[in-house]
């Protein structure tokens, strides 16, 4: 401690007996500083405590309040209060940035990032990272969202009020970040977090990205990263998987009686579809419409993007209740009598696809849509 409160404050040295009267001069220090000594104070501090590319000095970050003792938590305090004075001010907000950074990864980090979120330090990051450019700015204060979902997952709730989801997502599509792809990975990485246990956004964080891919279709890098979002957190209560897997317990002569059962039932099926697909859009969040722009991510021409739309679509058929209604935008665009960017071929191979890797989830409703589509041909 006396090292550092050397270089931040008095150049003497002084006995160690007088180290409490030390912390209360540094504090002092502070408090009549300019903006542009305060500025100096920051960046000994980040220097002194931030890991070095060697790793050497890893341990100092845990450390922080076993180094500063009492003055710790009240140097934080102060930290954040000058954050929020100049965090629209690119050549301070960096530093502060970084000051704050290191304390949500101390020892202590989950009371720190607690009375940093009580004071609007979310909505406060959220506001620097819609008015500033720098990529650098941008991925500290990501950081900073990503340490503060992983402290507790209730603060994903506040990232999502007001603009905070569309803050993310527009900062996915920017074409100024169309290269920057470890900003766009964590970006990915806070929209999955997001989605996960928190049940009251993800609803409406994937009606978003579905309305954000359809809108930046040629944004390839976004939708790729977007696509991925939605396989890996889309979930159904009506997960066909789980009776399916119950059925292949079934003995042959089940297997017969099921059969007979389910072609008379195909009618009645049939009939039900249009209810389905209404009920789709209400439990899902996921409604023929945002299929149909999905789908046509497969005339981008593409080769990732046709691969990502694939996989997305082996997930959607896992639900009961949206697997009909993705086999019928599917066979729509097939049927389409004018196709000037000679998607027909893409769309057959997509169908093709989706029923030899799930022939044994197809369900009635979606057997009898195949059937009448082959007879239609």
């Amino acid at each position: 401690l006396s090292h550092w409160e050397q270089k931040m404050t008095d150049k003497s040295i002084k006995p160690v007996a007088s180290i409490h009267i030390k912390i209360k001069d540094f504090l002092q220090q502070w408090d009549k500083s300019s903006k542009k000594d305060r500025l100096r104070i920051l960046q000994r501090f980040v220097k002194h405590f931030q890991p070095q590319s060697d790793g050497n000095n890893h341990y100092r970050v845990a450390m922080i309040d076993a180094e500063l003792g009492e003055i710790a938590p009240l140097f934080f305090s102060r930290i954040v209060s000058s954050f929020q004075i100049n965090h629209l001010n690119s050549h301070m907000v960096s530093c502060h940035v970084d000051a704050i950074l290191l304390y949500l990864q101390s020892l202590h980090s989950a009371q720190y990032t607690q009375r940093f979120i009580n004071c609007g330090g979310i909505q406060l990051i959220l506001h620097v990272l819609h008015k500033q450019s720098a990529t650098d700015i941008q991925s500290k204060c990501l950081l900073v969202l990503q340490l503060a979902i992983a402290s507790n997952c209730k603060f994903k709730e506040l990232i999502c009020m007001d603009d905070g989801l569309q803050i993310l997502l527009d900062l996915m599509v920017d074409k100024a970040n169309m290269a920057k792809y470890e900003l766009l990975y964590l970006l990915y990485t806070i929209l999955k977090q997001l989605c996960v246990r928190n049940d009251v956004f993800t609803a409406l964080i994937h009606e978003s990205i579905f309305d954000c891919i359809a809108g930046h279709a040629h944004n390839h890098e976004a939708v790729k990263l977007l696509l991925k979002v939605l396989q890996s957190t889309l979930r159904f209560d009506d997960d066909v998987r789980f009776r399916s897997a119950g059925n292949d317990e079934h003995d042959e002569s089940h297997q017969d009686i099921e059969c007979v059962a389910s072609d008379a039932a195909d009618s009645a099926s049939e009939r039900r579809i249009a209810s389905e697909t209404e009920y789709a859009v209400k439990k899902h969040s996921v409604n023929a419409e945002n299929l149909r722009q999905t789908l046509k991510l497969l005339h981008v021409g593409n080769h990732q993007i046709i691969y990502e739309v694939q996989r997305l679509c082996n997930v959607l058929f896992r639900s009961e209740k949206l697997q009909p209604v993705m086999l019928k935008c599917v066979l729509e665009f097939i049927d389409a009598k004018e196709d000037s960017d000679g998607g027909h071929d893409e769309y057959s191979s997509l169908l093709q696809k989706i029923i030899s890797e799930n022939s044994n989830i197809l369900t009635i409703a979606s057997k009898q849509l195949l059937i009448n589509a082959q007879k239609a041909m």
